[in-house]
């Protein structure tokens, strides 16, 4: 499964969801552009183990009310 081919192991930690999200992103080798009025003073629970890129960041945002939207490739 492609899916699963995709899993990672990814370790970020908890705190600023703008830090979190740009962790995640650099270790998961994306591109990610985000409005920092958006994430501006809310927290991430992190993250700790395999993920799929696209849970990873569903997983990151949790809580948030944001969600990720992906654009082209």
């Amino acid at each position: 499964q492609a899916e699963e081919a995709a899993r990672r192991s990814y370790q970020v930690q908890a705190g600023s969801l703008s830090a979190a999200l740009t962790r995640f992103a650099g270790l998961a080798g994306v591109n990610l552009s985000v409005d920092p009025a958006l994430v501006s003073g809310r927290n991430s629970a992190g993250l700790s183990g395999e993920y799929a890129v696209e849970e990873g960041f569903s997983r990151l945002l949790q809580g948030s009310g944001l969600q990720l939207q992906p654009v082209g490739e």
